[in-house]
């Protein structure tokens, strides 16, 4: 029963963020990918003013997977154009005010940022849980060959807790696990500004009571981050998905933890 419902409030969720992608008109996401080429050109000339060369060559990537996108979408209305003329619109909307977002500069220790270490906590499968992690640029960039911003290696490890059997007895079982993920970082713009990614990996659990090792699990999951007092102190995130971590108990070695993830985080740049 609780995997059913956990699987039910994953798919609600792809749905919603599809519907959110999708529900603008091909004239409203044009404004609105032309509006957001003026916020990267202002980010851009001010990290550049800061002498943050790593944050100004993302955002130029950024900027070149955003002038596609706009070269789509005018074929997309100059197609529409040729067609029979449909009823005259709605006046569509001004275009969102983007959100603020991180302003990481050097970083912690002016390092460049060149990797961001962070934690998080909240419900990690279904128990309670936290981690720490450390995020960093993606060697390969497969992010920039699928038209997207960019891309992201993390790797963490995650401490859990839950009801399971140890020595034959039930007690909480406490879970040590180490993972690896791949981040793809999304269009702000699909989300009105808001700086937000998808991402998934493999886990393997290292230790649990009784001290066993488990076998290897998997995640995935969606997030927004950005900074929203605009301290610069860092970047909050927070990210929905859910995990499959599988400690195994006494009687059952293949025993898992399979349920929603929900948390909360926070990381800063070194």
């Amino acid at each position: 029963m609780k995997r059913a419902i956990a699987l039910f409030i994953v798919f609600a969720f792809v749905m919603v963020l599809a519907a959110v992608v999708h529900a603008r008109t091909t004239a409203e996401e044009y404004l609105a990918v032309q509006n957001y080429l003026s916020v990267l050109d202002e980010k851009i000339n001010r990290y550049r003013t800061a002498g943050n060369k790593a944050m100004v060559d993302k955002l130029h990537a950024e900027k070149k997977a955003t002038i596609e996108r706009l070269k789509v979408l005018k074929s997309q209305l100059q197609m529409e154009e040729m067609a029979p003329p449909p009823p005259p619109p709605a006046r569509p909307a001004p275009a969102p005010a983007p959100a603020p977002v991180a302003k990481k500069g050097n970083g912690l220790f002016g390092w460049g940022n060149m990797v961001d270490v962070g934690g998080q906590v909240g419900l990690i499968a279904g128990v309670a849980g936290a981690n720490i992690e450390a995020r960093m640029a993606d060697p390969l960039k497969v992010g920039q060959w699928m038209g997207l911003p960019a891309s992201d290696l993390k790797i963490g490890a995650i401490y859990t807790q839950g009801d399971g059997k140890v020595n034959h007895n039930t007690q909480t079982v406490k879970v040590g696990t180490i993972y690896i993920d791949g981040v793809l970082n999304l269009p702000p713009a699909w989300m009105g500004g808001i700086d937000n990614y998808v991402g998934g990996g493999l886990n393997y659990v290292l230790t649990r009571s009784g001290n066993k090792s488990g076998t290897i699990g998997g995640e995935i999951y969606y997030g927004l981050q950005g900074d929203p007092l605009g301290l610069g102190t860092g970047v909050t995130f927070g990210e929905l998905g859910m995990h499959i971590i599988r400690p195994g108990t006494d009687e059952n070695p293949a025993d898992s933890f399979k349920s929603v993830t929900l948390t909360v985080g926070w990381r800063v740049g070194l």
